[in-house]
């Protein structure tokens, strides 16, 4: 029998009607849009809280839920005051350690996930750009769990004042009869804060600092982990007619990861039977877009260009002058188009996609009195030149019920291959799962 082609007019409403959707379909400002608009930063959005904090007041007597693929993964988010004060709190979102605002934009939905092992991510960072005999022990620190994620703001002047404070902590520790204890954990901690200016032209700015430490411990210390972030947010619309502004975007942040590692021989008896080794890494990431942002009712389309360059260096040991690894990217063009469009009173059509085109160039300095045949050697480091691109893209749908919205975020395959969300089965990846959607959040403002 071959297979009756089906609208997608009438599949969208057949959907709607047992009441089974999901995803960003709500006006302007009160939903979890972001995610099926590929994470469009001209759109505002009750996420943009967790960017800019001071921006909780404008999204106040909020309950928000996002669930993922399984019962162990999802968000939280409540705020509660008025125009002129916010105080909110965000439940177990995984996005407290990361700066995801630069370009690509993150599409994997981390606020669904609990913060991940930061160190054991870097370490594996800091291996993949050495060489197998410059790599360091990989191992994994116990993740941490957020603690405390905490969100206020209050009226100052034209605008908003604001700050986030997250905090989180995770490991274990053993001690046997002997009193000696071993274990591993690593702890974290975050502030940022925030002002916007609401005159004719808007302006969002934040800054934020988040700091990390971490280690594993048999008696003595085997590996110590300190981690740093510093960045800046800037956002701004200028009116150009009545349903146009031209939006402005800009980040800059540097990080930091230094990794101690201390070698202990069996038979140690002071100091100087322990070997050390520190190896840091370390990158620099600047990017501003220019673009439209169109108002067509309850539509809206984004659009924007983006400029990005990125610094990153390896070093697998600070003692040692020739091993340093350099990586330069340049991301021109970036693009970024989204398109959030009313279908009716109640539903909605949202979709995003980015594309950037690379250059990168790594640098990795030799040691070359190390090599034994060193004829042929005529420079000491080897370079590298890749010239790439990378595209992805989200779409969902979405329902409003007066206070009430539900939201979902389409799964690729559903739209290229579906639908075969009633009985399909659920891989391990978007790519291989046959579900409808990767995310569903429910909201009520009250």
């Amino acid at each position: 029998m071959k297979p009756v082609p089906i609208a997608l007019s009438h599949l969208l409403l057949a959907v709607g009607s047992i009441g089974i959707i999901a995803v960003t379909a709500l006006p302007e400002a009160e939903s979890s849009r972001k995610a099926s608009l590929a994470e469009n930063r001209l759109v505002l959005d009750k996420n943009d809280v967790f960017i800019f904090p001071q921006l909780g007041a404008e999204y106040t007597n909020l309950v928000s839920f996002d669930y993922g693929m399984g019962d162990g993964t999802g968000s939280g988010l409540a705020l509660f005051g008025d125009e002129s004060k916010a105080l909110g709190i965000g439940i177990s979102r995984g996005d407290v350690l990361t700066f995801q605002q630069t370009f690509p934009h993150d599409l994997r939905h981390r606020n669904l996930e609990q913060s991940d092992d930061i160190f054991g991510r870097r370490l594996d960072e800091l291996n993949e750009g050495l060489q197998p005999d410059d790599q360091l022990a990989t191992t994994d620190l116990s993740a941490p769990f957020t603690v405390a994620d905490l969100v206020g703001s209050i009226e100052a002047g034209d605008g908003l004042l604001g700050a986030r404070i997250s905090a989180g902590h995770g490991g274990v520790v053993e001690t046997d009869l002997e009193n000696i204890q071993s274990g591993d954990g690593q702890a974290f901690g975050g502030l940022t804060v925030g002002y916007s200016y609401l005159g004719e032209v808007r302006v969002d700015a934040s800054g934020s600092l988040q700091i990390g430490s971490g280690g594993i411990f048999a008696d003595e210390d085997i590996l110590n982990a300190s981690y740093f972030l510093g960045g800046l947010s800037l956002r701004t619309y200028i009116p150009v007619d009545e349903d146009v502004e031209i939006g402005i975007l800009g980040d800059l942040y540097r990080s930091t990861a230094e990794f101690t590692e201390f070698d202990i021989a069996d038979d140690a008896q002071d100091e100087d039977d322990i070997e050390e080794r520190t190896a840091r890494s370390a990158q620099t990431s600047a990017m501003i877009g220019v673009g439209p942002s169109y108002h067509l009712g309850a539509s809206t389309i984004a659009a924007y260009g983006v400029f990005g360059l990125s610094r990153q260096s390896l070093d697998p040991n600070t003692d040692e002058s020739k091993d340093l690894v350099v990586l330069r990217t340049l991301a021109i063009p970036g693009i970024h188009l989204a398109a959030d469009v009313e279908l009716t009173e109640w539903l909605y059509f949202r979709t995003g996609m980015q594309y950037h085109f690379n250059l990168s160039r790594s640098v990795t300095e030799i040691d070359v009195e190390e090599i034994e045949d060193d004829e042929d050697i005529e420079r000491d480091d080897v370079r590298l030149s890749v010239r790439s691109g990378d595209m992805r893209w989200r779409a969902g749908i979405g329902l409003q019920f007066d206070n009430f919205t539900i939201d979902g975020t389409f799964q690729s395959q559903f739209l290229t291959n579906g639908p075969s969300f009633l009985g399909g089965a659920v891989g391990e990846s978007d790519e291989e799962s046959t579900g409808m959607f990767t995310m569903v959040s429910a909201g009520y403002r009250f």
